[in-house]
C-alpha cells in the first residue's frame, strides 16, 4: 500500500496540471498587490461565473483594454493638438523674430552708411566754412567796400567826399599788399 501511495504522489508531481494547481494553491495573495488589484478590476465587470462568461472572459478583457486605450488616445489627441498649436505659435514667433532681426540688421547697415555720409558732409561743410572765412578775410584785405568806392568816385557836383583821402590810403595799402603777394609765389591772387 505504501507503494501505491508513492506511485500516486509521484504521478501527481509529474502531471503538469497538478503542478500548476499546487503552485496556485501555494501562492499567497495577501502579499501580491498586483494580483489583488487585477482581481478587484476583474470583479468590477465579471459578475457572473458561468461557462459562457468564462469563455468570453478573454474577449471581454481585450475589449475593455481596447476601450481604455481608445480613451487614452482621445485624451492625448487633445494634448497633441494643443502642443501642435503651441508649436505653431512658437514657430510664428521665431519667424517674426528672425524677420525683425534681419530688418534691424538692414536698418543698422543703412544707418551706418548714413552716419558715414553725414560725417563726410559735416567735414566738407567745415572745410567750406573755413574757406569761406578765409575768402571773406582775403576780400576784406584786398578789396574796397562799397562806401570806399563811393567816396573815391565822388559826387555828381564834383565835390570830394570827406572819406576820400581815407579811401585813397586804403587803395595804397591794397596796392602794397598785392606787391607782396606777387613776390611770394601767389601771383594769381596778386
Amino acid at each position: 500500500m505504501a507503494d501505491k501511495e508513492q506511485d500516486v504522489s509521484s504521478s501527481q508531481t509529474n502531471n503538469p496540471l497538478s503542478r500548476k494547481l499546487n503552485k496556485l494553491l501555494e501562492t499567497r495573495l495577501d502579499n501580491d498587490k498586483d494580483t489583488l488589484e487585477a482581481l478587484k478590476a476583474l470583479s468590477s465587470f465579471f459578475t457572473e461565473n458561468s461557462l459562457r462568461t468564462r469563455r468570453n472572459l478573454r474577449s471581454d478583457i481585450e475589449r475593455r483594454s481596447l476601450m481604455i486605450n481608445e480613451d487614452f488616445l482621445l485624451a492625448f489627441q487633445g494634448v497633441k493638438e494643443q502642443l501642435d498649436a503651441v508649436y505653431g505659435d512658437v514657430k510664428s514667433m521665431s519667424d517674426c523674430c528672425e524677420d525683425m532681426t534681419s530688418r534691424l540688421k538692414a536698418a543698422k547697415e543703412q544707418t551706418h552708411d548714413l552716419i558715414n555720409q553725414t560725417t563726410k558732409l559735416q567735414t566738407e561743410s567745415q572745410k567750406l566754412q573755413m574757406k569761406g572765412q578765409v575768402a571773406d578775410v582775403f576780400l576784406a584785405k584786398f578789396q574796397l567796400t562799397q562806401n570806399e568806392i563811393k567816396s573815391l568816385r565822388g559826387s555828381r557836383d564834383g565835390a570830394l567826399h570827406k572819406d576820400f583821402f581815407h579811401s585813397l590810403e586804403r587803395v595804397k595799402e591794397i596796392h602794397n599788399d598785392c606787391k607782396v603777394l606777387l613776390r611770394t609765389n601767389h601771383q594769381t591772387a596778386g
